[in-house]
């Protein structure tokens, strides 16, 4: 444990007994890098937040822009209609869970 003497305002000396030193940056955030460089970390983000949304009309709205958060990313996967199977794939690989618990489903996937 470390010991250091600070000056205050008015010339008078204050020593801080147990200061420990930083040994790792504990005040940063530790960051990963985004699983898509081309969205970034808010559709990772969008992505672990949707099991939290209790309703699921929200949790369905808000998966529906994450999707639209891809096809804006990748406009070479969205057909001339606007759709996007792709995108579609890639927030289900996205995701860390089975978005389907969460009443999440592909709407290019049939239930045969």
């Amino acid at each position: 444990m470390a010991s250091l003497l600070y000056s205050d305002l008015q010339g008078c000396y204050l020593l801080y007994d147990n200061i420990k030193p930083m040994t790792d940056n504990a005040m940063f955030v530790k960051q990963k890098k985004p699983k898509d460089f081309d969205c970034g970390y808010n559709l990772d983000r969008m992505i672990a937040s949707l099991p939290r949304i209790k309703e699921e009309e929200e949790r369905i709205e808000y998966a529906e822009r994450a999707v639209g958060l891809i096809k804006q990313s990748h406009p070479n996967w969205v057909d001339e209609n606007g759709d996007s199977r792709e995108a579609w794939k890639h927030f289900f690989v996205l995701a860390e869970y089975d978005p389907t618990e969460y009443g999440i489903y592909n709407p290019f996937e049939s239930d045969d």
